[in-house]
C-alpha cells in the first residue's frame, strides 16, 4: 500500500527537481515506489542536517589533527608492527 504522504513528497521532488508537470511527477513517483517494492528496498525520509562550518587557524587545525591522530593510535596498527 502506498502511503499518501510519501507519494506526495516524491511527487513534489520529481516536480521540482526534474521539471515535470504534476501528473507526470505523480506517475513517476508511483513507478519509483513500485521499483522500491520490487527490490524490497526501504525509503527513509528525514530532515537534512547541515554541517557546521568551523573556521580554524592553521595552529588550531594542527592541534586538531594531532589529537585525532593520538586517538587513533596508528602506531599500534598491525600493518606497522
Amino acid at each position: 500500500m502506498v502511503q499518501p504522504i510519501i507519494h506526495d513528497y516524491l511527487t513534489q521532488i520529481f516536480n521540482k527537481h526534474y521539471s515535470m508537470d504534476q501528473a507526470a511527477a505523480a506517475e513517476s513517483a508511483l513507478k519509483f515506489l513500485d521499483i522500491l517494492e520490487l527490490y524490497d528496498m526501504k525509503l527513509i525520509i528525514g530532515d537534512w542536517v547541515r554541517a557546521e562550518v568551523k573556521t580554524l587557524t592553521p595552529f588550531e587545525m594542527m592541534q586538531q589533527t594531532a589529537m585525532d591522530t593520538m586517538e587513533r593510535e596508528p602506531w599500534l596498527a598491525r600493518e606497522i608492527q
